[in-house]
């Protein structure tokens, strides 16, 4: 759940609400807009990757945090990895929104409630409000886990300026949420409403979204700059499914890579470097570009391990 002096509420559809965090710190110009290089023959030219089609000076959009389901409590509490985030974004000039999807943490609803269905309509919900009331008409995601799925679905072309997927999820069924398969569990589901999947509930709707969902052939269309970072020794998201999206993925612009990382990377050292990646990331291409204009920086994705 979020917690924190600054939690508020935003109605869904008249019934339910949504718990956020908005650090709305507005739109901040970057310092040094377009870095120059020095020639040997004494011209000064402009990086091609920092020239802006009318040279206006760049501004930074504001990051939306998705949260992963079934939960972690890591990604939550102010002293959580969404807590770094959200600091480490705010030193760097950027907005922050983190968000607990209906079902979820202190939003409202039961957690087998959560679907796919309701969670795309949060997203959707969030993108327009942050859009009509704030003027954040382009925004970056972080998206971890299964959120790969909604974010998939619900996205945006012209509003996401760069999007950072934490070992995603593309294929519930290749997770350990296959589980909800067994014999055992479909007896249970069949007396109940959800079926229990460790600590978390997996009710009736989301368990039959998951069974035929493979969102890969979305891939293609996700144009938008792409990190993804993932743990070659993560027992819940396989390293061997991250081949289906560098090779469809579209946006990928940067793939980390961490030996014997497990899991959500929570030893302490992976943890830090896969931040920083990403607010590497994020600070090289997440500009506040008005839709309708394009910024191609060309090259290739690239690719490293992370020891």
């Amino acid at each position: 759940m979020i917690v924190g002096m600054s939690l508020k509420f935003l109605d869904i559809n008249g019934k339910d609400k949504i718990a956020f965090i908005y650090e709305g710190n507005g739109y901040v110009p970057e310092k040094e807009k377009a870095p120059l290089k020095k020639m040997d023959d004494g011209r000064v030219v402009k990086r091609l990757e920092d020239v802006i089609e009318d040279d206006t000076p760049t501004q930074k959009p504001l990051v939306i945090m998705m949260h992963d389901f079934p939960e972690h409590s890591d990604m939550h509490a102010l002293d959580s990895m969404f807590g770094v985030f959200a600091d480490r974004l705010k030193k760097d000039g950027f907005p922050t929104l983190r968000f607990d999807f209906r079902g979820c943490g202190q939003s409202d609803g039961r957690q087998q409630d959560f679907c796919f269905e309701t969670a795309i309509e949060d997203f959707q919900t969030i993108l327009r409000w942050v859009k009509n009331r704030h003027g954040h008409d382009r925004v970056a995601v972080i998206a971890t886990g299964l959120n790969a799925c909604v974010l998939a679905q619900a996205y945006d072309k012209n509003m996401m300026a760069a999007i950072v997927l934490l070992w995603p999820v593309f294929v519930p069924m290749d997770t350990p949420l296959n589980a909800i398969n067994s014999l055992e569990n479909r007896k249970f589901m069949g007396e109940n409403d959800y079926v229990p999947i460790g600590q978390n509930k997996i009710g009736f709707l989301l368990a039959n979204e998951i069974r035929n969902l493979d969102v890969t052939p979305l891939l293609p269309q996700i144009k938008t700059f792409t990190q993804v970072q993932q743990g070659t020794a993560d027992d819940y998201t396989p390293y061997k499914s991250t081949d289906v999206i560098k090779k469809h993925l579209s946006g990928l612009k940067d793939f980390g890579v961490f030996e014997d990382g497990e899991h959500y990377l929570e030893d302490p050292g992976m943890r830090k470097q896969m931040i920083d990646n990403t607010m590497y990331f994020l600070n090289k291409y997440a500009y506040r570009i008005p839709p309708g204009r394009s910024r191609d920086l060309g090259g290739a994705p690239i690719f490293r391990s992370q020891t």
